[in-house]
């Protein structure tokens, strides 16, 4: 039987293929142009490997290793450039970067989905923006994109909060704000799961947490 670590890595594996055979549909339809991917610096050999396979070996820009002028010129290539890309990060490289990553200084104007830099920006080991607080998360928020993906395998490790800080990136309006998780789902989801809860208790913090999954 393999650990909870390597459940982990299978999960996200079977995940890189699938958002990578994803992607290649959405660039060879010209339905997109630049994708952020953001994950643990072990990991993003995987997906270059990834989207290599699918056909989009000439479209993977690196922007983490130690030359930050090639940094830099693989972050102008992918933004300012016609054909895009997709630009492989770290999440440590975001939060000390996230300014440039925005794209604002490149000016583009070119009448993409809401008028953002980023098509779509991807966390693989997405419960690393479990706390809202950190940096690390608020970096990621700062980054303007059309549409996002998280990948996790556990998007709850010990509390709701660390679900309800992944919904803020990816979808905000599903959850409401911090309080408002709270008030709909947290309170009525732990009472019912309380060793007293009564049966009412627990058949409304079943109902509830079906509305929140």
């Amino acid at each position: 039987m393999e650990s909870t670590n390597g459940s982990t890595r299978v999960c996200n594996f079977v995940c890189a293929v699938q958002v990578s055979a994803f992607l290649a549909g959405l660039f060879h339809s010209r339905l997109t142009k630049r994708v952020l991917i953001v994950a643990p610096k072990t990991v993003l050999a995987r997906w270059t490997e990834e989207l290599t396979l699918v056909g989009l070996k000439q479209k993977i820009g690196d922007y983490y290793g130690p030359n930050k002028e090639i940094r830099n010129e693989e972050l102008r290539r992918t933004l300012k450039e016609e054909e895009g890309g997709v630009l492989l990060t770290t999440y440590d490289i975001v939060r000390i970067n996230y300014k440039q990553i925005r794209g604002d200084s490149f000016n583009n104007d070119d009448g993409d989905e809401e008028g953002t830099s980023w098509n779509y920006v991807i966390l693989d080991e997405g419960d690393r923006i479990k706390n809202p607080k950190t940096q690390r998360a608020q970096s990621l928020f700062e980054i303007p994109c059309a549409h996002r993906i998280v990948i996790t395998r556990t998007p709850i490790q010990n509390n709701l909060k660390e679900m309800w800080a992944q919904y803020k990136f990816f979808c905000p309006d599903v959850l409401g704000d911090e309080e408002q998780f709270e008030m709909r789902y947290e309170m009525a989801i732990l009472g019912g799961n309380d060793k007293n809860a009564t049966a009412q208790e627990k058949h409304v913090g079943s109902k509830v947490a079906e509305r929140a999954d």
